[in-house]
């Protein structure tokens, strides 16, 4: 199983070495469930547990992150947003999808 972390920032962090986003995902290479449903099922967990509360990594850091292809980081990010989890905003990036109610958290 490969492991991979690191501390990056979504929106650049605190400007004091603190950063926005923390991520440990693992990508088990020898498990019969696609990497980009591994990628998927964790992300979920981490926005079911309220670790993930706002915009979601991007592509290339979960590429980076996990060793996958970008492609299969888009894939892992579409299908949360398939499954209404999440959604993407055109420029901006993908955000954990809200009550209807609510709007998501916008850096700016």
């Amino acid at each position: 199983m490969a492991r991979y972390g690191s501390a990056s920032s979504d929106t650049g962090g605190d400007g004091a070495g603190c950063p926005a986003y923390v991520s440990i995902m693992e990508v088990d290479r020898e498990s019969s469930e696609p990497p980009y449903r591994q990628v998927a099922r964790q992300l979920r967990t981490r926005i079911e547990a309220g670790d993930l509360t706002s915009r979601l990594p991007s592509a290339v850091t979960i590429s980076q992150e996990t060793g996958v292809a970008i492609f299969t980081a888009r894939k892992a990010l579409r299908v949360l947003i398939d499954d209404g989890v999440a959604e993407m905003i055109p420029g901006m990036g993908t955000y954990v999808r809200r009550a209807a109610d609510t709007p998501p958290d916008l850096p700016g």
